[in-house]
């Protein structure tokens, strides 16, 4: 199966053997000693990855010793994590599985483990996650097979183009899902294997040129992958720590560079975060104006989803730094600088530089943060006006229309009842077809329909208009309660009929007489 799919060459593959010398490369290939190294022709395919790693890494008949082993693999696919696996020693399988999974589900971890069994084995991770910024769309390891790397997301920004920022003619401006994977796994300073995966599919120059590689001079690492300041694999760094940390700097380099980038474009796109948020206007019934507020409220809520999910993954980083430099940190791990030996990139400084050049980093990461925390809580703002300002046109509109069906309702309506009224052929009762008899079906119908509109709108309520004409009849007979009393006392004693029913003709006489 891999010889029948293994065209693609995407992985770079350095194996040393540790020495005293300090220049380990042997420039001179025709010395009696054996080479420290063993030569290979990358960059490799899948089927040759495979073959090469099929070999004995230590005690081999004709090969070096593979004491520190280097693999870079470009835009990780099914055919390399097979050659991969397949190969991997039993105590390095864990470590290597785990660096494969957490590249392929795009997670974030900055740790040190140390594991402890027949032997002691440590591990030392640095996964990120990042976006990159780009035109044109991703082709090349999109087509759907399965010997190619599984699809990453890509988000099309074109819409943040507009006005000034359009450029005519241009290809479609799209972030894409992109992730760094490094560990390096190993049972002593001299005796370590180091992994990365990194997605490169968004860069066309990024693929590795197959002139790029000798064994003589200087040659980049692939694993470091940083064109402004090269690492030469040809002066092996041999201690784990600080080969860890000139990776994790250089990747920081560039994973830096392309948040920076991508920020910068977004907060030129985004007017409010200029001009301030928009403000809630009298809302216009103007069709124009409607569309271009709707439109823009979608734009928003748009740009907010991209937003949180950048937010979401600088704000992963950022907090694994923090974890990872605490007091109670994995960063103790690297803090006895005094005692790491055989320093190769710079050994008159140590690893404190390097340390203090991933914490800079770090905190221009924060920083950026901070800048997508105020894209965020201005592009909500934006939103949350926008949605006010289209509630209420919208309530707007649905007033009127209820003012208008109001009208047809109470003026039109009973026009149109009366006149089917008057269309009947044959009248009945005393009933005449006239301008009067025509008013006043008008005067009734409308009073009927008005009545009904003030019930339905809770201006007037049956049951409380009855209870307060029931309440206004009671009121009428007896007008004073204390008179109202006495009758009822003069009823209990059997008074003369005549005395009461003159006191209720007259109250006032009564009053009078008493």
């Amino acid at each position: 199966m891999l010889k029948r799919k293994d065209g693609r060459r995407a992985a770079w593959l350095d194996d040393r053997l540790y020495t005293f010398d300090s220049n380990p490369a042997h420039p001179d290939p025709s010395a009696s000693e054996p080479l420290p190294y063993r030569r290979y022709d990358s960059p490799l395919s899948a089927s040759t990855l495979l073959e090469h790693l099929k070999e004995k890494q230590f005690g081999h008949s004709e090969l070096p010793d593979a004491d520190r082993r280097l693999i870079s693999i470009f835009n990780l696919s099914p055919l390399f994590v097979l050659a991969l696996t397949e190969t991997a020693p039993p105590h390095q399988a864990p470590s290597l599985i785990d660096a494969i999974f957490k590249h392929l589900a795009l997670q974030t971890c900055l740790s040190v483990d140390i594991s402890t069994g027949d032997f002691t084995v440590f591990q030392l991770q640095f996964h990120m996650p990042f976006y990159a910024l780009r035109r044109g769309f991703r082709e090349p390891c999109y087509k759907e097979e399965v010997f190619v790397k599984p699809r990453r997301i890509w988000r099309d920004i074109s819409f943040l183009e507009n006005g000034e920022n359009a450029i005519p003619d241009a290809k479609p401006l799209g972030i894409h899902e992109s992730h760094m994977a490094f560990t390096i796994c190993g049972v002593a300073n001299h005796r370590w294997i180091a992994y990365s995966f990194s997605d490169t599919d968004f860069d066309e120059d990024k693929d590795m040129g197959e002139c790029e590689f000798d064994y003589s001079g200087m040659v980049a690492d692939q694993i470091a992958a940083d064109n402004t300041r090269p690492v030469n694999a040809n002066h092996p760094i041999w201690n784990p720590r600080e080969y860890f940390l000139l990776i994790a700097s250089r990747r920081l380099n560039q994973i830096f560079g392309e948040w920076a980038k991508l920020i910068r474009k977004i907060e030129n796109g985004i007017p409010e975060h200029t001009d301030g948020p928009p403000s809630v206007k009298t809302p216009s019934l103007g069709s124009n104006v409607n569309k271009d507020a709707m439109a823009t409220f979608d734009r928003t809520q748009k740009t907010l989803r991209i937003l949180w999910d950048l937010h979401d993954a600088l704000a992963r980083t950022n907090e694994e730094w923090k974890r990872f430099s605490s007091d109670d940190g994995d960063i103790g791990y690297f803090r006895d600088f005094e005692n790491v030996p055989e320093v190769s990139q710079t050994p008159s400084q140590g690893l404190r530089p390097i340390m203090l050049e991933i914490k800079g980093k770090f905190d221009k990461l924060a920083y950026l943060q901070r800048r997508l925390d105020t894209l965020v809580r201005r592009c909500q703002m934006t939103a949350d006006i926008l949605e006010l300002s289209l509630t209420l046109e919208s309530n707007k509109a649905a007033k009127l229309s209820g003012s208008i069906a109001e009208l047809m309702v109470v003026w039109v309506s009973p026009v149109a009842i009366v006149s089917a009224f008057f269309a009947i052929p044959e009248p009945f009762g005393g009933f005449h077809r006239t301008g009067g008899s025509f008013a006043a079906g008008f005067i009734l119908v409308w009073g009927v329909l008005q009545f009904l509109i003030f019930v339905k709108e809770g201006r007037i309520r049956p049951r409380c208009l009855l209870l307060k004409i029931k309440n206004t009849r009671v009121k009428i007979h007896p007008r004073n309660l204390q008179f109202r009393e006495r009758i009822e006392t003069l009823r209990r004693k059997r008074l003369v009929r005549a005395d009461t029913e003159a006191t209720l003709v007259v109250p006032g006489a009564a009053a009078a007489a008493t």
